[in-house]
C-alpha cells in the first residue's frame, strides 16, 4: 500500500505542472508553487533516503515521507538542463527538524548531535522533556548560527508547551466551577462553562452537544476568553449563509465584542478579512471565492459552525477551509458523523489532519471490507472515541439538562390517493425494469435518482411534479393538524424537503386565516434574518413554513410542535429541523409529528435511518466496537434501491376508474429520447448541445421531464441554504 501510494505522488510530480525556484546562496531549499496557486517550500536533506520535508498538508499528514512537490524537485534536479542544484549542508553545520512519521519527533543532524547531546537521546528530543526546550533554545543562542532550527519546530514546541499550561489551567479553574465568571453579558449553564473552558484551553477542539445546547454562546464564551488569557484578537466564524446574521445578533447579545458580517464588494471584503474588528462573521461559499485573499491572513481563532459542512473531505469548499491560516481552531456541529465514518475524519482534519492518522492508514484499521473490496462494515470503533477524547466534547439533552421539556414523537402515516400512487408505482416498476440490466451506466444512475425522486414527491402531492393537478393526502391532514396545535397562541415549526409543497402548505394556511412566514433557499439572508424575528415576537404569527434550509443554526423556541411534511434521506437533516425548537430556552413540551405515506417510499426511508444512527452512536457515544451492516446497510447504492422499490407493506389503494385517471408521462420513455436526440459538440473550450427530435416527441420530453428537473433544482437549492 506504501509503495503504491509513494508511486502515484511520483507520477502527479511528473503530469502535474509546478514551477520551482531556487534563491540565491540556498543550498538545499526550494519553492513549489502548483497550479492551484499554492506555493510550498521543500528541503533536501538526501537524493535517496526519506529524509527530506515539505511544509504541504499532505507531508505533514501522510506518514509517507514525501508528497507530490518533493518528488517534483528531485525530478527536475535529475534533469541537468534545470537552473536548480542540490548541495549538502556543510559538515560544520547542524539542523533541528520536525520529522513527520507516525508520532512527530523533534530530530537533530550533524554537528547539533554532539553539542546538543545533553538534550537529545539518539538525535530524538524526548516529548517528555518538552518543558525544557526553552533551555535548549538559550544554548543555540550561544552558537553563533552552527545550528539551524525549522520554523516548524518552534511553532511544534509552542503548542506542545501551550497544551500542557491549558490543561492544569482547565483543571484548576474546573475545581471552581460553580464560582467561576466569564466575560459575556448572561450567566451560564455549569455545562456550558464546562464547554468554555474545554474549547479555550486545548487549542483545537470539537464541540458536538446535541442541538440546542447552545453552543454557539459557549464559541463565544470560549473566544473572549481567549482574548483574556492568550491575546487572542482576530476571531473568523464560518457559517451557513443562514445563519451568519443570527450570529451577528448572539455576539452583540451575549458579549461586548465588536462584531461584522463579512459581505460587499471583493475590496471591501478583502479590507474586513485584516479589519480590528474582532469577530468577523462568513459564509461557506464566500471563503471559497476569497480562497487566495484568505491565504495571507493569520486569524487567532478560527470558529466552523454546522462543519458538517466540510464532511466530504474531496470537495473544494472542505479543501479550501482546511487550509484557513489559524493558531487556535473550534468546530461546532451536533453532528459530525450522519452517514459514513469518513464525514468525522474530514471534519477532524481541520483540526488536527494527524490525529485519525491519515485516510489510507484510517480506511485500513475502521472499515471492514470483504474479499472483494465491498465495504461490510466499521470496526474498532472504541479506539476512535479513545483518539477523539482529548479534542470532543459531547453532550446530549438527557444528560445535562433534566429540566429541559420533554420530546414527544409520534408517527402519522398517510394514505396516498391513486392518482399518486399508481404513477408511484410506475416510477418504482420503471426502476425495477433498470436494475433487471446487468451493467448499469451513468444514465441508468441518473435515471434512478430520479425516479426514487419523484416517488417522494408523489408522496407529498402530484402538484409538485405536474403544476396542474393536487392529489395530497398529507394537506388534508394539514388542514385538520394545524389549528389543533397553534390553539391558544401556541406556534409550529412546518417542515418540508420540496419549496413547492411549501407553498401548498402555505395556501392551505391562507384558507384557514393561520399567518406564518416563509423560509426558504432563494430568500436572501438579510430578509432571513427578519422572518425569524417576526415568528419569535410577533404573537399573531403562528407557523414557521420551511424547507431543510431553516434546519440548521436557527433558533426557534417559540414554537412547541415540529411537523414534517415527509422525510428527508438523512436522519440528522431530521434531528436539524426537530432542534430548531427543542433547545436552550424551550419552556414546553415539543411535540414532532412525522407525516408518512403509508405502503410507499417513505417508510422504506424510515427503516434505513434506524443504521444511520446507530454508527453516530457507536462511533460517539460509547455504542459498539463494530458495526456489520445488516441486510439493507451492507449493500451499496443498487442494493439499497432493490430495498426501496421491494414489495409495499400495506395493500395499495384501488385505483380509480378509467375515465377518471390522468396518464402519467413515462419518464423512462423520455429519457430514452433525450439520450437517443441529443447531441453535443466541443471545439476548444465551448461545448454546443442541440436536441434533435421530432416536434410531438421533443413536446412529450418537454412536458414529462421539466417539471421533474424544476422540482429537484428547488430542493436542491433549498438544501443548500441559497447560493448567497
Amino acid at each position: 500500500m506504501r509503495k503504491e501510494l509513494v508511486a502515484a505522488r511520483r507520477e502527479r510530480a511528473k503530469i502535474e505542472k509546478f514551477a520551482i525556484r531556487q534563491d540565491r546562496g540556498a543550498r538545499s531549499e526550494y519553492r513549489v508553487a502548483s497550479h492551484t496557486g499554492y506555493s510550498y517550500t521543500v528541503v533536501l536533506r538526501s537524493l535517496t533516503e526519506a529524509l527530506n520535508s515539505c511544509d504541504c498538508p499532505d507531508f505533514r499528514s501522510n506518514q509517507l515521507g514525501t508528497c507530490k512537490h518533493i518528488e517534483a524537485v528531485l525530478l527536475r534536479l535529475r534533469d541537468h538542463r534545470a537552473p536548480l542544484r542540490f548541495r549538502p549542508p556543510p559538515r560544520g553545520r547542524g539542523e533541528i527538524y520536525l520529522e513527520y512519521g507516525p508520532e512527530i519527533r523533534i530530530r537533530a543532524t550533524g554537528r547539533a548531535t554532539a553539542l546538543l547531546d545533553r538534550w537529545f537521546e539518539d538525535g530524538v528530543f524526548p516529548s517528555s522533556r518538552i518543558d525544557q526546550f526553552p533551555e535548549l533554545l538559550a544554548r543555540l543562542s550561544s552558537l553563533d548560527g552552527e545550528v539551524v532550527v525549522r520554523p516548524d519546530v518552534l511553532d511544534h514546541v509552542s503548542r506542545q508547551i501551550e497544551a500542557r499550561e491549558g490543561q492544569r489551567e482547565e483543571k484548576r479553574l474546573l475545581a471552581r466551577l460553580g464560582r467561576l465568571k466569564f466575560p459575556l453579558k448572561k450567566e451560564l449553564y455549569a455545562f456550558q462553562k464546562r464547554g468554555v473552558l474545554f474549547a479555550a484551553l486545548r487549542e483545537r477542539t470539537l464541540l458536538a452537544d446535541d442541538m440546542g445546547l447552545g453552543k454557539t454562546v459557549q464559541a463565544i464564551g470560549a473566544a473572549c476568553l481567549l482574548a483574556e488569557r492568550r491575546a487572542v484578537r482576530s476571531v473568523l466564524v464560518v457559517c451557513p449563509a443562514s445563519v451568519k446574521y443570527q450570529w451577528d445578533s448572539e455576539v452583540r447579545r451575549f458579549c461586548d465584542k465588536s462584531a461584522v458580517v463579512i459581505e460587499g464588494a471583493r475590496s471591501e471584503r478583502q479590507k474586513l478579512y485584516t479589519s480590528d474588528v474582532f469577530f468577523k462573521i462568513v459564509n461557506y461559499e464566500a471563503v471559497v471565492r476569497d480562497k487566495h485573499a484568505l491565504a495571507g491572513v493569520e486569524f487567532d481563532l478560527v470558529i466552523l459552525d454546522e462543519a458538517q459542512r466540510i464532511k466530504n473531505w474531496k470537495t473544494k469548499t472542505a479543501q479550501v477551509v482546511k487550509r484557513l491560516n489559524k493558531r487556535y481552531a473550534l468546530v461546532l456541529t451536533g453532528t459530525p458523523l450522519e452517514n459514513r465514518l469518513e464525514e468525522l475524519f474530514s471534519i477532524v482534519q481541520f483540526l488536527d489532519n494527524r490525529l485519525l492518522g491519515p485516510m489510507w492508514d484510517f480506511e485500513q484499521r475502521y472499515l471492514a471490507r470483504d474479499a472483494e473490496g465491498r465495504l461490510t462494515g466499521y470496526q474498532n470503533l472504541a479506539e476512535i472515541r479513545q483518539r477523539l477524547a482529548p479534542i470532543m466534547l459531547r453532550r446530549r439533552k438527557e444528560d445535562v439538562l433534566r429540566e429541559l421539556p420533554p420530546r414527544v414523537d409520534n408517527n402519522l402515516f398517510v394514505g396516498m390517493t391513486p392518482q399518486q400512487f399508481d404513477p408511484h408505482e410506475n416510477y418504482k416498476k420503471t426502476i425495477a425494469e433498470i436494475l433487471q440490466k446487468k451493467i448499469l451506466t451513468d444514465i441508468d444512475y441518473q435515471r434512478i435518482l430520479i425516479c426514487l425522486n419523484c416517488m417522494r414527491m408523489l408522496c407529498d402531492s402530484t402538484w409538485i411534479l405536474d403544476l396542474e393537478t393536487n392529489f395530497a393526502t398529507k394537506l388534508e391532514e394539514l388542514r385538520q393538524l394545524v389549528p389543533e396545535v397553534v390553539e391558544g397562541g401556541k406556534k409550529a415549526l412546518v417542515f418540508s424537503c420540496w419549496e413547492r409543497m411549501t407553498q401548498l402548505a402555505a395556501r392551505e394556511l391562507d384558507r384557514l386565516r393561520i399567518r406564518y412566514v416563509r423560509f426558504h433557499g432563494k430568500i436572501r439572508p438579510r430578509e432571513r434574518r427578519h422572518l425569524v424575528d417576526e415568528f419569535m415576537t410577533d404573537p399573531k404569527c403562528l407557523v414557521f413554513l420551511s424547507t431543510d434550509a431553516g434546519g440548521v443554526g436557527l433558533n426557534l423556541q417559540a414554537a412547541s410542535t415540529v411537523i414534517n411534511l415527509d422525510l428527508p434521506w438523512n436522519p440528522a437533516v431530521l434531528d436539524q429541523r426537530v432542534g430548531r425548537a427543542h433547545r436552550l430556552g424551550q419552556k414546553n413540551t415539543v411535540n414532532v409529528v412525522n407525516l408518512i405515506a403509508k405502503g410507499a417510499i417513505e417508510e422504506r426511508i424510515w427503516n434505513l435511518m434506524k443504521l444511520k444512527r446507530a454508527l453516530f452512536k457507536s462511533a460517539l457515544e460509547g455504542g459498539p466496537d463494530a458495526i456489520v451492516f445488516d441486510r439493507e446497510g451492507r449493500r451499496r447504492f443498487v442494493d439499497t434501491v432493490r430495498e426501496i422499490v421491494a414489495e409495499p407493506a400495506f395493500p395499495a389503494p384501488v385505483p380509480s376508474p378509467p375515465s377518471r385517471a390522468r396518464r402519467t408521462p413515462d419518464l423512462s420513455v423520455a429519457l430514452t429520447a433525450l439520450a437517443r436526440g441529443l447531441k453535443v459538440e466541443s471545439a476548444g473550450d465551448r461545448v454546443r448541445v442541440e436536441l434533435d427530435l421530432p416536434k410531438a416527441q421533443m413536446e412529450s420530453v418537454r412536458r414529462t421531464l421539466v417539471p421533474v428537473i424544476r422540482s429537484l433544482a428547488d430542493a436542491l437549492i433549498g438544501a443548500l441554504g441559497g447560493s448567497t
